[in-house]
């Protein structure tokens, strides 16, 4: 059948991507495009406050032209002309940026910026900065059309006690954006922490992978089989070595090997789909996987004339059995062999892939068929870091020259299993780092339009200010006293924001079977966060005018 290939790139839902291991996911690329539209809500925001901040401090211009024969049509037409050189300028300083950046950004992203090769997004930005202009342009107008010409040229304009709510939305929805970027950036380095961190049910610590070579995927031959068992005997002979082992399936990658295995006695219709893994002898105990009941395998086991198998729970659960000592000597129909697998014992489910999938359903059989050798080092992590990596080095080494003894055409093809298992999540580090980046961006932004505010805030109370220092007021109660409005703000953005986050962020944890608990951190921390970004913010800019003469307050004008 058929399937369009960007479907493939980007759906985890296609029936094709795990062929493609797409580099990038659908989520990272909305998730993404949002926080731009973020970015962009933030700027425009921050423009639309200081815009009406400004109205006032232009209302002696705006009067002397209107005197002069402007009409109101002049007037928002002379703003709006601002506002597109502005937009433009962004645009231009934007593009030079985004150039010169992107060596770093095609380093995180392994995507290239280039104009001339995306036009299509140069046309989108363009369509951008036209509805900045037109968003940022109409509300200065807007407002300075309420205003009468005669309290504009006495410089008497103020604004209504009504015309301030606009701007204490927008502030509060500024706040708001603020928490959720907090709070996503924080659900995520958690939920990538805990992938990272949480117990596989196998241990792939300290473990060299080495890539057979040709022929041995057959199996066929006994030469390849002669030849892994020396090697393995060869390396085991020396104390740096703890266990060899093969299989046909490598741990952080999906297990190829599959069949639809039902109970004896039951039909084909309550089959199983089974992942198997085809392993020599020792596997299950090379990775330290848990025995929940019955046995591992014994000398004579045999799958092919005998039937031996071990199953894990998640395929106990699957057969429909009730507890993995149900499951010890029942008989499985739909192998490849002649006679049915017998259950011989029953291991702990393991994650053989990403936390992002469940546990699979797995069989294990004992079979030549191999792919990968699996060296488990001995390395003293009781030593110093350096001796550690002194050991290692070693160890490649001796593995490598007992390699080349037994390998003599083929060179040695290795890697650590650990770090291939940690290339599963790279994708969502990326991910995290980018959120991270811009969300940092944001912030900032955000901090920019806040630190306007104030100036202009301080610059219409001066005289106050001036009036409390002299009356005996401190910083701190200025500090207060100035940030009181603000803080009032940031806790209505929050008691609006964090049911929202929780929602989004809930619904993006889905996408992994197994994920953090969002918690009471997930209501104080961007909270606290928010809190100290503003105060600090406030506070930088209210420090000097605290610390300015009274006497020069006073005499403000």
């Amino acid at each position: 059948f058929l399937e369009s290939v960007p479907k493939i790139h980007l759906f985890e839902d296609s029936s094709n991507a795990a062929d493609f291991k797409a580099g990038v996911k659908s989520s990272t690329v909305y998730a993404l495009g949002i926080i731009a539209v973020v970015i962009l809500i933030i700027a425009w925001i921050n423009y639309l406050n200081l815009a009406f901040v400004k109205v006032f401090e232009r209302s002696k211009e705006v009067g002397v032209r209107r005197v002069m024969g402007s009409g109101n049509r002049q007037i928002s037409l002379l703003f709006m002309l601002e506002a597109i050189t502005i937009n433009v300028i962004s645009f231009l300083f934007a593009l030079t940026v985004a150039q010169l950046t992107s060596p770093l950004m095609k380093m995180m992203t392994d995507f290239e910026f280039s104009l001339l090769q995306q036009p299509e997004i140069t046309f989108g930005m363009l369509l951008i900065v036209i509805l900045g202009s037109v968003l940022t342009g109409i509300y200065p107008s807007v407002v300075m059309k309420t205003l009468n010409t005669s309290s504009l040229l006495t410089g008497k304009a103020k604004s209504s006690k009504g015309s301030n709510r606009p701007r204490q939305v927008l502030v509060s929805l500024q706040f708001a954006i603020t928490f959720l970027l907090v709070a996503g950036t924080a659900t995520i380095f958690k939920q990538i922490m805990f992938m990272k961190n949480a117990e596989l049910g196998i241990n792939i610590d300290q473990v060299m992978v080495l890539k057979a070579p040709p022929g041995d995927i057959a199996g066929q031959s006994r030469e390849f089989v002669n030849n892994f068992n020396a090697l393995k005997e060869n390396l085991l002979r020396n104390s740096s070595i703890k266990a060899v082992v093969s299989s046909g399936e490598l741990p952080g990658e999906e297990i190829g090997w599959g069949g639809s295995l039902w109970l004896q006695g039951q039909t084909q219709d309550q089959s199983v789909s089974t992942r198997l893994i085809s392993m020599g002898r020792g596997f299950i105990t090379f990775f330290d996987i848990e025995l929940a009941a019955g046995r591992m395998f014994q000398e004579n086991d045999d799958p092919w004339s005998r039937g031996d198998v071990i199953i894990n729970e998640k395929m106990v659960e699957q057969l429909g059995l009730t507890s993995a000592e149900e499951a010890i000597d029942k008989k499985i129909e739909g192998f490849y062999s002649e006679v049915p697998l017998v259950v011989r014992g029953v291991v702990k489910n393991h994650h053989h892939t990403s936390l992002h999938n469940d546990y699979d359903p797995i069989a294990y059989i004992l079979s030549s068929w191999q792919e990968y050798y699996f060296v488990k080092l001995n390395i003293d992590e009781n030593l110093p870091l350096e001796q550690q990596a002194q050991q290692m080095k070693s160890n490649i080494a001796l593995v490598s020259n007992e390699w080349s003894k037994v390998y003599t055409n083929n060179p040695i093809d290795y890697f650590f299993l650990d770090q291939n298992f940690d290339q599963q999540y790279e994708a969502d580090e990326k991910f995290g780092k980018l959120f991270t980046t811009f969300s940092i961006l944001a912030i900032l932004i955000a901090c920019l339009g806040l630190f306007g505010l104030t100036t202009f805030m301080l610059q219409k109370r001066t005289k106050e200010i001036g009036i409390r220092k002299v009356l005996g007021a401190d910083t701190g109660d200025l500090i207060v006293l100035l940030s009181k409005s603000y803080v009032t703000l940031i806790v209505i953005a929050f008691v609006i924001a964090i049911p929202v986050g929780w929602k989004l962020l809930s619904t993006w944890l889905t996408n992994y079977t197994f994920r953090i608990d969002i918690g009471l951190w997930f209501v104080y921390l961007p909270l606290l966060i928010v809190l100290a970004i503003a105060v600090l913010t406030i506070s930088i800019r209210v420090l000097k005018v605290a610390k300015s003469n009274p006497v020069d307050s006073l005499r403000y004008e």
